[in-house]
């Protein structure tokens, strides 16, 4: 039995066109070569999910089957053909923005997400509303892609080629400092790594893992 809908608002409707769906296939097809390339990450950072999980900007779910143990899989995602995917595997499934989680507080034990706070609009708001959900102690387990240094060549390339990837690739800032933004963020960061990968044409190469806790109430 598919998951019930239970948020639609917030979305323009979209034409159809055959270039859009020729547009949005090509960023299916480019996510689940970035999934082949990541499974090794994905499969020891994200088999340390429990409880009451919840991914966002999920795609379609194809990050599901690394979540070894029992879980309850809730998963969002903003557009809308990804979503009706999701929809059918996950135990709830949202079609919203990860700026506004339709969840109440401290409501989930686990929040994992992979090549998806490159495109939120606003990654202190979507930070703030990690917290927010995330019972005391539970993890934010996350596997991103990230500008590369400052003053480098990939850096003003990422910079300049931004506005084109933000129209063509869901909103992706290939040159945000992520990093940064965790470390700045109210969770305790428990792991970090930082690894290259070249993936998804030349712009991007630098990747972190992260697991962050929200700390205990004193």
């Amino acid at each position: 039995m598919s998951a019930p809908i239970l948020q639609l608002s917030g979305f323009f409707p979209r034409a159809f066109t055959p270039l859009n769906l020729w547009i949005w296939q090509k960023l299916e097809d480019s996510c689940l070569e970035a999934d082949a390339a990541l499974h090794s990450w994905k499969a020891r950072l994200f088999g340390n999910a429990r409880g009451v999980v919840l991914e966002i900007g999920a795609g379609t779910g194809i990050n599901r089957k690394y979540l070894g143990y029992p879980v309850t899989y809730l998963g969002l995602e903003p557009e809308p053909n990804s979503y009706l995917q999701l929809n059918a595997i996950a135990d709830t499934a949202f079609c919203a923005v990860a700026e506004s989680i339709p969840l109440p507080a401290e409501s989930v034990d686990c929040i994992v997400c992979s090549m998806t706070l490159c495109s939120v609009k606003d990654l202190s708001l979507t930070l703030n509303e990690v917290y927010r959900v995330l019972r005391p102690d539970g993890r934010f387990l996350l596997i991103e892609h990230v500008g590369a240094p400052k003053a480098t060549w990939l850096r003003s390339f990422q910079r300049l080629f931004r506005p084109a990837c933000q129209c063509l690739d869901r909103g992706c800032r290939p040159d945000r400092d992520t990093a940064e933004a965790l470390r700045s963020c109210r969770l305790v960061m428990e792991d970090f790594t930082e690894f290259q990968l070249k993936l998804r044409g030349p712009l991007i190469r630098d990747w972190i893992t992260a697991c962050l806790i929200k700390p205990e109430a004193s």
